[in-house]
């Protein structure tokens, strides 16, 4: 799953012309500090996004990929172990601030649930959550303009009962989530226009 993650970073990044703060020795911030950020938890030494991305009212594309464990399992009372648990952890409210975004890439995170505020995001026509747990989802039918939906990797067991209401989604990835053919089935039925990519 993380290779489809891959290949759209590297999509975006290249549309984006952007360079890599770890490479470069340069701040998270990119070559469109307006528009477009693209970080990684590794490359910021946190598992939260920045408090300062939430004020970039101008902000297009947003990319934050977090990090599994280097080795084995990490204690947080133990920073001493040597192991780096970059996980993103929350997605606060303040991403309702970020009413232009139409590209959103949040990989690899421990969310619970989004925040009601991500409904202000009607822009919004690419999210990739790929790698992520999330206890719930249900506020992401909101977003009626996405057009590409990627959940690969979650462990999901089910999508919202209102998922249809994406009506504009052209592409919804489900690869490696616990989704059985019941679900699938109403999903398809939900999303008539929706390429439903499982397998």
């Amino acid at each position: 799953m993380r290779a489809f993650t891959f290949i759209a970073y590297l999509l975006i990044c290249s549309a984006a012309a952007c360079v890599t703060g770890k490479k470069h020795n340069l701040p998270a911030r990119k070559v469109y500090p307006d528009t477009v950020y693209i970080s990684s938890t590794d490359v910021l030494k946190s598992n939260h996004i920045p408090d300062s991305v939430f004020q970039m009212k101008q902000l297009k594309k947003l990319w934050i990929s977090g990090k599994d464990c280097d080795m084995g399992l990490h204690d947080d009372n133990k920073p001493e172990d040597g192991i780096q648990c970059w996980m993103i952890k929350e997605i606060p409210a303040a991403i309702g601030n970020l009413t232009a975004l139409d590209t959103l890439g949040l990989t690899l995170g421990l969310f619970g649930k989004f925040p009601a505020e991500i409904s202000k995001l009607q822009k919004l026509k690419y999210l990739d959550l790929s790698d992520s747990y999330m206890t719930s989802i249900d506020n992401l039918t909101a977003l009626e303009n996405l057009h590409h939906l990627l959940l690969y990797g979650c462990g999901l067991s089910k999508l919202p009962d209102s998922i249809g209401n994406l009506v504009n989604l052209k592409f919804i990835g489900l690869v490696g989530n616990h989704l059985d053919s019941f679900e699938i089935n109403r999903i398809r039925k939900a999303l008539p226009n929706c390429e439903v990519y499982y397998r």
